[in-house]
C-alpha cells in the first residue's frame, strides 16, 4: 500500500470515522498529490474526501491554496476539483460534494457514466466516494440498484424453491466463510442452491468462493444456462456463477475500486442481482456488518420486490457466516408481511456452542481442507457450522419437509459429499 492510500484510509473512511492529518500527514498529503507515478484515481478519491469531511487548521489552509491556484502535476485534475471541468457528470460529482440529494434521473446518468468506457476512472471514483461520504439516501440507492439489476445478465428458472446465499465479493479474510459446503448440504436434501461472486476485489481483497472453487478444481465461469440446469439436476442442484459472466462491466471495474481504496454503495448491491432468478420461491440469504444496514438492505429488498423472502444475518465479517460463539441478529422479509427482526444461537438448533477464533491467517485452502473433512463425516468445527447455517435456512424459509435428522445423516454418511463433487464440474 503506498503511503497516499494510507492516508486515505485514515481521512476519507466518513464523517464518524474520519481522523484529522496531522501538519506532517498535510506535507507528506502535497507531495503525493503531484507524484505522477501514483494513480490519478487515488488522489481524485483523497481530494473528494478532503473538500467534503471536516478540516482541521492544516488541511483548511492545504485545500485553499490548491483551490486558489493550480499547484497539481494533473491539471485536469485541478480542472475537476474546482468545478471548471466542462462535462455533464463532472457538474453532477459537485451536486454531491455540495451534499445535494440526486433525483431519480440524476441517478440514472451517474450510473450510466459509471459504466461508460469513456469516462475516466477518476470521474467515477470521485462520484463513488461523494455519495459514500454524503450518505446515499434511500431514494437514491434504490435507484442505484434497480440500475444494476436492470443491466446485468440473468436467466430464470422455475424451481419449487431457491436458496440465493449473497455474500459479500470482497470475501473473508479471518473467519472460515463455509456457504459453499451448505449449498451441497441443502443440495443433497434436494434444495437448489445458487451462490454468486467474483476471484477478488477490493477493498477487502479476501479469499473468495471463486477461489475455494478453483482450489477444488472446479469450473468458475458456467455460463448462465449451464448453471440453470445444474440447479434442476437432482443429482447436483447447486452452482456458483461468477460476477465476470453475468456482469462482465461491473467486473471491468475492479482496477477503479481498487485504486479508490474505500468501499461504494456498488459492494452493497452488487452481490443482490439474482443473476439466477427462480419464478416461485426465491428466497435471499445475506449478511451486513454496519447497523444501518440492517434496515437498508430488508427495505430495499422490499421495494426491489424481486424475491419473496429474505434472511439478513449480521453474520461474521458482514458475511453468511454464522457464528457457532454467539447470537447472531436476523432480519426475516417475506414478501407481504412486516419484517421481523430476532437474535439466534446455536443453542436455538440443539447445537452446542463452540469457540471461534478470527484468524488472519485463514486461507482457502485451510478452509477447503476442514470442509472436505467435515463433509467426509469428521465433527469438527465446520461440520457444526455447516449443520448449523442448513437448519436455520431451512427453518426460516420454512422448508418444513427436511428434518435435522436428514441433514446430520446426510453430513455424516458421505451424501453431502458427493454432491459437492457433483457441483460446479
Amino acid at each position: 500500500m503506498n503511503k497516499l492510500e494510507e492516508l486515505l484510509k485514515k481521512k476519507g473512511i466518513g464523517p464518524i470515522a474520519s481522523k484529522s492529518l496531522s501538519a506532517e500527514e498535510v506535507n507528506d498529503l502535497d507531495r503525493l498529490m503531484n507524484d505522477p507515478s501514483i494513480s490519478l484515481t487515488t488522489k481524485a478519491t483523497m481530494l473528494t474526501a478532503m473538500l467534503m469531511l471536516e478540516q482541521n487548521e492544516y488541511e483548511r489552509m492545504w485545500v485553499n491554496s490548491k483551490l486558489s491556484s493550480n499547484q497539481f502535476s494533473d491539471e485536469i485534475l485541478w480542472t475537476f476539483i474546482t468545478n471548471q471541468l466542462q462535462h455533464p457528470f463532472s457538474k453532477l460529482i459537485h451536486k454531491i460534494i455540495s451534499h445535494h440529494e440526486l433525483s431519480a434521473r440524476e441517478c440514472d446518468l451517474c450510473m450510466n457514466y459509471l459504466f461508460d468506457k469513456e469516462i475516466p476512472d477518476f470521474l467515477k471514483a470521485s462520484f463513488l466516494q461523494a455519495e459514500r461520504l454524503k450518505r446515499e439516501t434511500f431514494a437514491e440507492n434504490n435507484a442505484f440498484y434497480k440500475f444494476m439489476f436492470n443491466k446485468a445478465q440473468r436467466i430464470e428458472v422455475a424451481l419449487p424453491i431457491l436458496i440465493d446465499i449473497c455474500d459479500a465479493y470482497d470475501g473473508s479474510n479471518r473467519t472460515y466463510n463455509l456457504s459453499l459446503f451448505t449449498a451441497a448440504l441443502l443440495a443433497s436434501c434436494n434444495v437448489p442452491v445458487v451462490l454468486h461472486g467474483v476471484d477478488c476485489v477490493a477493498p477487502k481483497m479476501g479469499y473468495t468462493h471463486h477461489q475455494i472453487l478453483k482450489l477444488a478444481g472446479k469450473n468458475t465461469f458456467k455460463n448462465l444456462e449451464s448453471a440453470s440446469s445444474d440447479l434442476m439436476n437432482e443429482n447436483i442442484r447447486w452452482v456458483y456463477v461468477d460476477q465476470k459472466i453475468f456482469f462482465p462491466e461491473l467486473y471491468a471495474l475492479k482496477k477503479l475500486r481498487q485504486e479508490m481504496v474505500k468501499r461504494p454503495f456498488i459492494a452493497t448491491f452488487e452481490k443482490l442481482l439474482q443473476p439466477i432468478c427462480n419464478t416461485n420461491e426465491h428466497c435471499i440469504v445475506t449478511g451486513y456488518t454496519h447497523s444501518h444496514y440492517k434496515s437498508e438492505i430488508p427495505s430495499q429488498l422490499q421495494t426491489q420486490t424481486k424475491c419473496s423472502k429474505a434472511l439478513i444475518l449480521r453474520g461474521v465479517e458482514g458475511s453468511t457466516h454464522i457464528s457457532n460463539s454467539k447470537k447472531t441478529t436476523c432480519v426475516l422479509h417475506k414478501k407481504n408481511a412486516p419484517l421481523s427482526s430476532f437474535d439466534i444461537e446455536p443453542q436455538d438448533f440443539n447445537l452446542p456452542q463452540m469457540q471461534e477464533e478470527l484468524n488472519k491467517n485463514v486461507t482457502p485452502e485451510i478452509v477447503l481442507n476442514e470442509a472436505i473433512q467435515a463433509l467426509r463425516g469428521k465433527k469438527n468445527y465446520s461440520w457444526y457450522n455447516i449443520l448449523y447455517s442448513a437448519l436455520v435456512f431451512t427453518t426460516y424459509f420454512d422448508i418444513t419437509w427436511i428434518t435435522h435428522e436428514q441433514l446430520m445423516k446426510n453430513m455424516s454418511d458421505g451424501t453431502a459429499l458427493r454432491y459437492w463433487e457433483r457441483g460446479c464440474m
